[in-house]
This record gives structure tokens, C-alpha cells and sequence, in this order.
């Protein structure tokens, strides 16, 4: 899928961010700054790493969300021949 190659290296990337992210946070400071991004409420309560993983994690979900879409579709449906492909 050409529209999906950015995530091939992002993902191919995850276990080295991952490490560089631990690291990091070695440093106090850095480590500090997390903390108070964490708390903030921009952040929702989450940390750096679940905002990295994101993208990653919703790409493992879409498979699944479209066989429920398409178990769900009726099969008059017009969108009924084009979700398979999907």
C-alpha cells in the first residue's frame, strides 16, 4: 500500500525511539519536563512513549474495524463490493 509506506519506517524506527526515549530520561531535567507535560492537562495523562505509539497502534486496528464494517454492511449495500478490497 503506497499511501501507507511512512508508517514502515516509523515502526521500523519504534524499538530504537523507544531506547533513545529511555535514555533520555536518565536526565533529570528531561525526565522533569516529561513529568510536568504528563500532568498537564493538554496531555490527557499520557506520556511521550503513548503518543509515539500511537500511530502504530491504530494501524494494527484498522483491519479489524473494517471486517466489523463489512459484517455489518448489508449486501444491497452500495459500499458492500468495494470493502473486501478495502
Amino acid at each position: 500500500f503506497p499511501c501507507l509506506e511512512a508508517y514502515i519506517t516509523y515502526c521500523c524506527n519504534q524499538v530504537g525511539a523507544k531506547a533513545l526515549l529511555d535514555q533520555k530520561k536518565q536526565d533529570r531535567r528531561v525526565e522533569h519536563f516529561l513529568r510536568l507535560c504528563q500532568e498537564s492537562s493538554f496531555s490527557r495523562k499520557l506520556d511521550l512513549w503513548n503518543f509515539l505509539d500511537l500511530p502504530r497502534s491504530r494501524l494494527v486496528k484498522y483491519p479489524l474495524l473494517l471486517k466489523e464494517i463489512q459484517k455489518s454492511t448489508p449486501p444491497d449495500h452500495p459500499d458492500e463490493d468495494a470493502l473486501p478490497q478495502a
